[in-house]
Formats: C-alpha cells, sequence, structure tokens
C-alpha cells in the first residue's frame, strides 16, 4: 500500500513514464526505440564495412615464388590445369591463369588482355600486380634463362 501511494505514472509525447521511489530505473519506450536504432545502425555499418573488405579481396591470387625450372625440367606449363587456359593473344583476362601457355596477362589502356611474353631485347615487366596480371608488359618468355633488367629482357648466363 505505501509503494502504490509513492508511486506515479506520467504521460509524455505519447510515452508513458512510470516512477517508483527506491527503484533507479524509468521505463520508456521512446529511449528504448532510440536505443534498437542505434543497435541497427552499428550493424549496418559493420555489415557494409564488411562486404567491402570482401570487396577489395575478390581477384586476388598468390604469386608463385618456387624456383624456375632447369634445364631439361618441366616448365610451368605443365603445372597448370586443362581446360582453364584458353585465351589467346589480344583476348580479355582478368589474370594470367585464364591465358594460354607462353601469354600474360596485361594491363593496356583499353583493359586487360592476354599478350605473349617478352623475348631478348623486347620490353618486359619485373613482376606481376597484386591480382595475376602485369603492368604494360608480359615477363620475360624464358623465366630461367632471361632476366627484365632496366625494363628489357636480357638473356643471362
Amino acid at each position: 500500500i505505501l509503494k502504490e501511494r509513492y508511486s506515479f505514472t506520467a504521460t509524455i509525447c505519447n510515452t508513458t513514464l512510470a516512477f517508483e521511489p527506491f527503484v533507479p530505473r524509468v521505463v520508456c519506450i521512446g529511449m528504448l526505440s532510440l536505443h534498437v536504432s542505434f543497435f541497427l545502425l552499428i550493424c549496418a555499418v559493420f555489415v557494409h564495412e564488411t562486404v567491402a573488405w570482401m570487396d577489395d579481396m575478390i581477384g586476388q591470387m598468390p604469386i608463385d615464388l618456387s624456383p624456375p625450372p632447369r634445364n631439361g625440367q618441366a616448365g610451368q606449363g605443365s603445372r597448370r590445369k586443362p581446360g582453364k587456359h584458353s585465351k589467346n593473344i589480344d583476348e580479355s583476362c582478368t589474370n594470367n591463369s585464364q591465358c594460354k601457355s607462353g601469354l600474360c596477362c596485361v594491363l593496356r589502356s583499353s583493359g586487360k588482355v592476354c599478350r605473349p611474353k617478352a623475348r631478348i631485347g623486347n620490353p618486359c615487366s619485373d613482376g606481376q600486380v597484386k591480382g595475376g596480371y602485369y603492368p604494360n608488359h608480359c615477363p620475360c618468355a624464358q623465366g630461367g634463362e632471361d632476366q627484365c633488367l632496366g625494363k628489357i629482357c636480357h638473356r643471362t648466363f
């Protein structure tokens, strides 16, 4: 009875507030919806950032750091999976694995296309870009015997 005597409710802006003595809480439906809205906003931002991070990761492939083959051993072409390397010269590609043996995927002003690997004396590229393609030029055709020095393919002895 004493509790009912000192407790009261009030309605402000269509929100019912209940006050009780000795209980440090206020029940407010408007504040609850504000907390839920804030929680949903935080969840939406987290999902947005996660999707953006995943989009950045698409197309990235590991770079093959194995040593070049020695004379008389099978080269990189023998490790390729059949059916995956079907693109010819000047056909569009997304990475090197789509181009036929002896070709690489090069980023040009018109987009990425398969081009022949560089021969001695021709312009070459030192290394591929993250994503499995080369900027402007392919690497030297004979990986173990030729070397790209000063962006020109040279024979090494």
